[in-house]
């Protein structure tokens, strides 16, 4: 129990900072975009798992529906965004083990997770992995879909889903249960 207090302290810094970096696309009032749909922010909540969470009323007539913060942007930036996949370093998320707050739990979502699965986007369709292994992509922006054609991530399916944010998975899917999000 020595550690008990200074992890409590760490985990409350880090769920802080992840709150705080999602504060400005989640503020009260604050128009936002993600998983297809548009609408109007009317609450935010910082987490108690290190999950921000968003909640919309949506255009389409949802009321109060929560988000992970993580899939929003801003209404009207995606657009600007989609015609070339942009250089430079993804930091990658998914699901994983651990608990989920009360307001998670309450939603039916899962908490994200850091992978260390850091993916490096150079110039001319050249990226890196996180332990310096290269390969080659290619980039469509009619699809937004990312081909791996060689290297670490050869055969894996991604699609550049908006705002600086990459999802991937290792089998055909709508869902992407990994999320990199440009740094």
């Amino acid at each position: 129990m020595k550690y008990a207090l200074p992890i409590a302290i760490i985990a409350l810094l880090l769920t802080s900072q992840s709150a705080q970096a999602y504060m400005k696309t989640c503020s009260v009032g604050q128009r936002v975009e993600g998983s297809g749909k548009t609408g109007t922010v009317v609450q935010f909540d910082p987490g108690h798992d290190g999950q921000a969470w968003c909640y919309v009323d949506e255009d389409n007539g949802g009321k109060n529906v929560a988000y992970p913060a993580w899939m929003l942007s801003p209404s009207g930036t995606n657009a600007a965004h989609t015609a070339s996949l942009l250089p430079g370093h993804y930091e990658c998320w998914g699901q994983g083990g651990g608990s989920a707050s009360a307001t998670c739990a309450s939603a039916g979502c899962v908490s994200m997770h850091y992978m260390y699965q850091d993916i490096n986007i150079g110039a001319g369709g050249a990226y890196s992995d996180k332990g310096g292994r290269r390969g080659q992509l290619t980039y469509s922006a009619q699809t937004k879909m990312i081909t791996f054609a060689s290297g670490p991530y050869a055969g894996w399916y991604s699609k550049y889903l908006d705002q600086g944010r990459i999802g991937m998975s290792a089998k055909p899917t709508k869902f992407w249960g990994i999320v990199c999000d440009r740094k």
